[in-house]
C-alpha cells in the first residue's frame, strides 16, 4: 500500500505562501505539491531532516514525495524567508 497525504500549498504575490501551515500525520508520506499565482518564479526551500529545495516557476507548480517524517514542525523558506510550515503529528489538513 502506498498511503500518504497531501500537502498543497499556493505562493501569492510577494512569495506569501497559502495556507501557512499544514498538517499531516506522522510517518505517513507526504505529497507536497507548491503552485504558484504569482508572475516570479520562486525557490522554495522544505527543512525536513533531508532538506528539500523545489524551484517553482511563474503561474506553474512542483512537487516532492516525502517518506513518513517524525511528529514535529519544519519549516518553508520561499526566497530564502520563512513563510510557512509543515505540522507533522496532527491530523490533516490546513
Amino acid at each position: 500500500m502506498n498511503a500518504r497525504a497531501p500537502a498543497s500549498f499556493v505562493i501569492r504575490a510577494g512569495g506569501k505562501l497559502s495556507p501557512a501551515s499544514v498538517s499531516a500525520p506522522a510517518f505517513l508520506a507526504l505529497q507536497v505539491s507548491i503552485d504558484s499565482t504569482d508572475a516570479s518564479s520562486h525557490q522554495v526551500k522544505l527543512r525536513t531532516p533531508t532538506p528539500r529545495t523545489l524551484t517553482v516557476s511563474s503561474h506553474g507548480r512542483a512537487s516532492v514525495l516525502i517518506p513518513g517524517l517524525r511528529s514535529g514542525a519544519y519549516a518553508i523558506d520561499v526566497d530564502g524567508m520563512l513563510r510557512g510550515s509543515l505540522l507533522i503529528g496532527g491530523e490533516p489538513g490546513p
